[in-house]
């Protein structure tokens, strides 16, 4: 079964943590550096404390900034498909069932 994942929020995230830290590094400012780290702590502890989670659908996404995600993909790597090919009995290239 597909897991639903924002692959956008992910991005969203990815790119404030970023942002934060290059302007905390540029502007020679520690104390931005500390506050991000406990921001990071309180999203790890509880994922609703997610100070970017809470900007990206509460901000970006009702602001129209970013799309809202459409489908649910399902990436399969290469590992995932030799598992599937393995625990289907096929393990050889070219094999058909």
């Amino acid at each position: 079964m597909a897991v639903k994942v924002d692959h956008n929020a992910i991005k969203f995230n990815q790119v404030s943590l970023t942002v934060v830290a290059v302007v905390a590094v540029l502007a020679n400012q520690s104390w931005l550096v500390a506050a991000l780290a406990l921001i990071l702590a309180a999203s790890t502890a509880r994922s609703q404390w997610s100070l970017f989670r809470v900007l990206y659908q509460r901000v970006a996404l009702p602001q129209g900034l970013l799309r809202p995600p459409v489908c649910a993909r399902r990436r399969r790597s290469v590992s995932g498909i030799v598992v599937d090919r393995a625990r289907r009995g096929r393990t050889g290239p070219g094999v058909d069932a």
